[in-house]
């Protein structure tokens, strides 16, 4: 008793299109989950952001899009979730794809 789909030139058009826009959709996300997180060559600027952890996540936690995203980070144990989150990471958008000198590791975002 299973449905049987009608052939493919009785489609209706209207489905196919919003087939088609689906797919587009996730290869392109799919293609945009490729740059997330960076490899620690590339990171120019480590914040401690450990004295706000505890805000940062419950403030997580009360968005949905961040517990869809983040749901396993905001179930860990205090101390690991807390370590987790401690510190926030960037790249400078000019050394970008570039070598980063040593030298010009930053602890701040505003040249402090």
């Amino acid at each position: 008793d299973g449905v049987v789909p009608p052939p493919a030139d009785e489609l209706n058009p209207t489905n196919v299109a919003a087939l088609s826009q689906v797919g587009d959709a996730i290869e392109a996300q799919e293609s945009d989950m490729l740059e997330f997180g960076r490899s620690e060559a590339d990171v120019t600027t480590r914040i401690d952001v450990s004295a706000y952890s505890e805000a940062k996540r419950r403030s997580m936690d009360c968005h949905r899009t961040q517990r869809q995203d983040l749901g396993w980070l905001l179930d860990l144990p205090d101390d690991l979730a807390h370590q987790a989150i401690a510190t926030e990471y960037y790249v400078l958008r000019w050394l970008d794809g570039s070598d980063v000198p040593s030298t010009h590791h930053e602890t701040s975002l505003l040249g402090e």
